[in-house]
């Protein structure tokens, strides 16, 4: 992500509050912030939009004791709260939520249609005498199509012979929840 992208988001984010009528307070929340480098290039941008850095409580959703320190020497005296999920994200005001590459973190199940139908693609290693190397790794397939694969899209469901398809379940969670969240607010 460029300085430019995060710059232009924040745009977007001050655009979006003067949409709302410019309530006095929102929660600005980044999902999965990394570095901290998007926020603060956003509120870099932000902060010109008048009244914007007054009404905005910033929130980072994230799990790792590292990274909040990171984003923390990032975002230097910005105020910022840290919550581990979404549900704790105050519900008192409304919610711009932006992430960067946050689904594409998220663990997947892989399957290849066959023959007998849909296999999950499990990962397996062997041993070469020396200890495990990236080279001992290697894709298996399971030996009976797989019921987890009834969460494969219906448009995939007839595709050929040797095709690779992925589902992400903590995707479909997360965009569950913050569908809800965005009905409620």
């Amino acid at each position: 992500v460029s300085q430019m992208c995060g710059e232009l988001i924040g745009v977007w984010c001050a655009h979006t509050w003067t949409q709302m009528g410019n309530p006095d307070r929102i929660c600005l929340t980044e999902a999965g912030p990394g570095r901290g480098t998007l926020m603060k290039d956003l509120l870099r941008a932000a902060a010109k939009a008048p009244g914007f850095a007054d009404a905005i409580d910033v929130h980072l959703i994230e799990i790792s004791p590292r990274l909040r320190a990171i984003q923390r020497e990032t975002l230097g005296d910005t105020p910022v709260t840290w919550h581990e999920t979404l549900d704790t994200i105050p519900t008192d005001a409304p919610l711009i939520l932006v992430s960067n590459e946050l689904l594409d973190a998220l663990p997947i199940r892989q399957f290849e249609r066959t023959v007998s139908g849909w296999c999950e693609r499990l990962v397996d290693f062997g041993s070469s005498g020396g200890g495990i190397s990236g080279s001992d790794f290697r894709f298996v397939l399971t030996q009976t199509p797989a019921p987890a694969a009834a969460m494969l899209a219906r448009e995939v469901r007839d595709a050929p012979l040797g095709a690779v398809a992925e589902v992400s379940p903590a995707s479909l969670t997360l965009i569950t929840d913050i569908s809800a969240r965005i009905l409620a607010q």
